[in-house]
């Protein structure tokens, strides 16, 4: 008759550090793969952030220039600078600030204000720039203006990709920093899905308590990201018993919210093409283009970014139930438990009983679930209706942009109060609706979890009283 084939799925009794290391190392391994990822978009983020950040108006480059260019108003058609007091130098360089015609064109009394303090404060920095420069002549700061224009437009205006050497346009920034962001957010939710997935399966692997606790540890030792729940906390004597449970999801919340730099940086990006492209537009029509394909990659950044929030907070959950079960299964050692555990093992070489401190003879001991739980259909159904909702708010919540920004030429007020009511009731219906699943779903989890004690209960008793008596005598 022949043996049975061994299960590969579980521990051997021989080995076993040897063979759950495989699995650690394995999962390990796609945690640095994460911490690549995230490297690489975090490093990605930087460089548009730091393009789109130079060409706003009130940026520095923007700035030097203007300032420098209105500093020449403040030289003589001799080329020396102005001299005289105050009055004086500004009866002669206002004029030059100042024109008429533009400030009769402002239709109201508000930005006529708003011209002429415009030009005081443009007036101010200009003749600061004068003092504080001290430039010999006017030819000397019109090399310097050439200067700041020409780093402007080489810098600035077109952007020198890093490694690659090719150079795009800014306003194409949206475009390629928006595909770039998709395939990076992509790469980066697979090699999260692997990361939760090599994690459950190294838990898996452990046969006793004592092997999850070794696989707990040693993975736990390789996490940077991350950060697990001390199983037996080394704090100060002074601290609350949840300070440990709070810097934890005080350093996982830091370290989930760099999932959020990509899209942050392409909101930013597609707010300074909305509140700029009517400049643009009638020098170079067709520009509303780029800003709908720049605003169609921010949903689908936005969708991606939600999906690695989830994968993480996943793999969060998952550090947390191996380690309320390891702590709730498993004791500190002490000097006391050490001596019943003498006292068991003498009490158990004569009356043959077993140690309080031996691991279960079965290999399937109570343990968390480490598979991706199913959601139920109830659960399911709430939350697409959530979802639902939530691509409505996305649409009218586009439309009221574009009717905002001059994209779609609104007929009436009424159709925009239209669409701000459904805007405001989609939104409101997506929250109350992603809260009724999320609360739907945690009391089904929770009946499911009452069910299987309830059952493991039963087996318990059921192995209980098959176990045979002590005074029966076997043949």
């Amino acid at each position: 008759m022949t043996n049975p084939p061994k299960n590969v799925s579980r521990l051997a009794d021989d080995d076993p550090i040897d063979y759950i290391k495989q699995y650690i190392d394995a999962s390990a391994k796609s945690a640095d793969r994460v911490r690549f990822v995230l490297l690489v978009m975090v490093t990605a983020s930087i460089l548009a952030l730091v393009a789109v950040w130079n060409s706003r108006i009130n940026g520095w480059p923007t700035s030097r220039l203007v300032v420098a260019s209105n500093a020449q108003k403040f030289y003589g058609e001799d080329g020396q600078p102005i001299r005289g007091g105050e009055e004086e130098i500004r009866q002669k360089v206002w004029p030059k600030f100042f024109d008429e015609e533009r400030y009769g064109r402002q239709q109201t009394p508000k930005r006529m204000a708003e011209y002429l303090r415009d030009r005081e404060d443009a007036y101010k920095r200009a003749k600061a720039f004068v003092e504080a420069s001290r430039f010999a002549d006017l030819q000397h700061l019109k090399h310097h203006v050439d200067l700041l224009e020409r780093a402007r437009i080489e810098r600035v205006l077109y952007i020198t990709v890093p490694f690659f050497g090719f150079v795009m346009d800014i306003n194409d920034l949206g475009t390629f920093a928006g595909i770039t962001f998709i395939i990076i957010l992509l790469l980066f939710r697979f090699s999260l899905l692997r990361e939760l997935r090599n994690l459950r399966l190294a838990f898996m692997q452990a046969k006793t308590p004592e092997h999850l606790r070794l696989c707990y540890d040693m993975l736990a030792m390789q996490q940077v990201l991350t950060t697990p729940p001390e199983i037996e906390p080394g704090r100060p004597g002074w601290l609350p018993p949840s300070f440990g449970r709070w810097r934890e999801v005080w350093w996982n919340t830091v370290s989930r919210g760099l999932y959020l730099i990509p899209f942050v940086v392409h909101l930013r990006i597609f707010y300074h093409d909305f509140i700029t492209y009517r400049l643009v537009e009638p020098a170079f029509p067709g520009t509303v283009r780029g800003l709908w394909i720049t605003g169609t990659l921010l949903v689908l950044n936005a969708l991606l970014t939600g999906l690695c929030l989830y994968l993480g907070w996943k793999v969060d959950k998952s550090w947390r139930n191996h380690a309320r079960w390891i702590m709730s299964h498993m004791s500190p050692r002490t000097d006391e438990a050490d001596a019943d555990d003498a006292a068991g093992e003498s009490n158990s070489e004569t009356g043959g009983g077993t140690k309080s401190g031996d691991a279960p003879e079965i290999a399937d001991y109570g343990r968390p679930e480490s598979g991706p739980r199913r959601v139920t259909g109830g659960s399911k159904h709430a939350y697409n209706v959530a979802l639902v909702f939530a691509a409505i708010f996305v649409v009218s919540t586009a439309t009221l942009l574009a009717r905002g920004g001059g994209l779609l030429r609104p007929t009436s007020d009424a159709t925009s109060w239209v669409v701000i009511t459904v805007q405001i009731l989609s939104a409101l219906a997506s929250i109350s609706g992603a809260i009724h699943a999320w609360v739907k779903e945690k009391r089904e989890a929770r009946e499911q979890k009452l069910r299987i004690e309830k059952l493991e209960q039963e087996l318990a008793a059921r192995e209980k009283s098959a176990l045979p008596a002590p005074h029966e005598k076997h043949g």
